[in-house]
């Protein structure tokens, strides 16, 4: 059998990486002997270092300035001749012998411009073209503000609605079905299970816990964010700063890393750059090197003492490894996922009101820990939901193919090598 995804898998947020090897091994597990393979929608093929930062920063901000029908037409008229002359061919290609394919997940239902909207409907017209029936599976969805944007959605999600369409959480479920008219599934984002794909040791015994702070780029959680957020630069560098020194006085050590995005890394370097001059680097305060892949970033993630961060998956991945973790606020995603996981009181915005209570807020999540019992119970339904996915490719399937391809039930049980090699490379930075 020959299952392709369509996601996100090789962009430099590592995030999106997380979700689409979890969902790729878990789908092997299900159909042994299949081939699963992701197709990138930008395009990629693999894990680069991100160049660029500051160019896609002065893009956000271009874009951001622009009335939202100049956008829309600027970015489909340079989308458009990418479509055409690299991705649909390529991807034509990759389909070909496909028997199934998925889209999903990641926020993938958004239309603040229309870049998700045109390859969605451009990914599905091959399908469709190829007679490949697809699902829809943890995607997350905002909604939908432009005529233009309906419409490709719409299209895009009628051939899937017949087979399997689930939202990664209840958010999103009434945004689909909003949208499209029709009852809408939970199903949990894949990178819950990174635990049990990339099993981790313990974590080490320390005398100063240490505390990962995700940075941010204001740029994008102005550009992306549904939440207010109209800080300027220099305004959340400070913020960024006085959250990262009170943790010291708290008695933390400040681990400073990102996910990897080229913006990410461009702000964490200016942010280095002000700590230093302001002599506060050194002993408690150190920035972590990018991580190459995801499965280094989840290694990283699991040996913090606790983590704070702005991006959604740093706390899907930290909720998988047990680790207590603060969401800072800046889009309805934050709020969902944390609702969905019974920890609503743990995503607060970052701002010079909410910083005083931060610190105090951290030691309570420390305290209380991730509740085994709804974590295991979090991590099975995003199991089942699988299972669901699974089953409804089955169905699917041309009549009589069926035999050969039903779902392989099989117990989650990793070599126990993997526990040491997840965590070679995340937790050097620590030890």
């Amino acid at each position: 059998m020959k299952i392709v995804l369509f996601n996100v898998k090789y962009s430099p947020n590592l995030g999106d990486g997380a979700i689409a090897e979890c969902l790729e091994r878990e789908l092997e597990r299900r159909f042994a002997g299949a081939e699963v393979l992701s197709l990138d929608l930008a395009g990629r093929t693999e894990w680069r270092a991100p160049e660029g930062g500051q160019a896609r920063v002065s893009k956000l901000g271009i874009l951001q300035r622009m009335p939202r029908w100049c956008r829309d037409i600027a970015v489909e008229a340079v989308l458009g001749a990418r479509l055409r002359s690299r991705l649909r061919p390529l991807w034509r290609r990759a389909l070909a012998g496909a028997d199934v394919a998925v889209f999903g997940g990641g926020q993938l239902i958004q239309d603040g411009d229309l870049n998700f909207p045109l390859k969605l409907g451009a990914a599905a017209d091959e399908c469709r073209r190829l007679r490949i029936p697809y699902a829809v599976h943890a995607v997350g969805a905002a909604p939908i503000r432009s005529r233009r944007g309906r419409q490709l959605f719409l299209r895009f999600l009628s051939s899937a609605a017949d087979i399997h369409i689930a939202a990664r959480d209840t958010k999103s479920a009434r945004e689909l079905a909003q949208l499209t008219g029709k009852d809408v599934t939970v199903g949990r984002d894949p990178a819950l299970l990174a635990s049990r794909v990339w099993p981790a040791a313990e974590r080490p015994a320390r005398e100063r816990p240490v505390v990962g702070l995700g940075v941010t780029h204001p740029a994008v959680l102005r550009y992306h964010g549904t939440d207010t957020v109209r800080d300027g630069d220099e305004a959340v560098m400070g913020l960024y700063v006085q959250l990262s020194e009170s943790l010291v006085a708290a008695g933390y050590d400040v681990a400073l890393f990102s996910n990897g995005a080229a913006e990410d890394e461009a702000f964490i370097g200016m942010l280095g750059e002000r700590l230093r001059q302001a002599g506060s680097t050194g002993t408690h305060i150190r920035i972590v090197p990018r991580c190459g892949t995801p499965r280094e970033l989840a290694a990283l993630l699991a040996q913090f003492d606790a983590l704070i961060a702005h991006r959604l998956h740093a706390s899907i991945l930290a909720y998988s490894y047990r680790v207590p973790h603060i969401g800072l606020l800046w889009d309805g995603k934050l709020s969902a996922y944390f609702a969905s996981v019974e920890r609503a009181d743990y995503a607060v915005p970052l701002s010079a009101a909410t910083i005083p209570t931060i610190v105090p807020l951290l030691g309570r999540a420390r305290a209380e820990g991730i509740d085994a019992g709804v974590h295991s119970r979090v991590l099975n339904d995003t199991s089942d939901a699988i299972d669901a996915l699974a089953r409804a490719l089955v169905a699917a399937l041309p009549r009589g193919a069926e035999a050969d391809r039903e779902p392989v039930a099989a117990e989650l049980a990793p070599p126990a090598e993997l526990a040491q090699a997840g965590l070679a490379q995340g937790a050097t930075a620590w030890r």
